[in-house]
């Protein structure tokens, strides 16, 4: 496992970065090739989407996503665009949406406020 920056250097520890692992345990690609140039870097280096930082003892803090998307009966839902609609509003001080399964539409997006 690493951490790189937008453009696929490696970070320094404490810098938030992208986790970026490889190893016997990961799948070998998509079916679909075009997937893979994205998913991956050369080396074969999967790219999680995970943002996060080593402290100096290189223990890995997730602090977010690359992607903060909600894919819900198909449809894209940012949840920052929610979040910030939300943030405005005078009774809610905090809130964070993520995203839970949902047995019909695939994911339903939750609040906590």
């Amino acid at each position: 496992m690493r951490l790189i920056d937008a453009d696929g250097h490696d970070v320094r520890a404490g810098q938030v970065g992208e986790t970026v692992t490889t190893g016997p345990e990961l799948f070998p690609g998509y079916t679909d090739p075009l997937l893979d140039s994205a998913a991956f870097l050369p080396g074969g280096w999967y790219r999680t989407g995970d943002l996060g930082f080593l402290d100096a003892d290189g223990y890995l803090t997730v602090t977010d996503r690359l992607k903060d998307i909600i894919i819900r009966g198909g449809e894209n839902i940012s949840s920052k665009e929610i979040e910030d609609l939300l943030s405005v509003h005078p009774a809610v001080a905090e809130v964070a949406v993520v995203a839970a399964p949902d047995p019909v539409m695939g994911r339903e997006c939750v609040r906590w406020s």
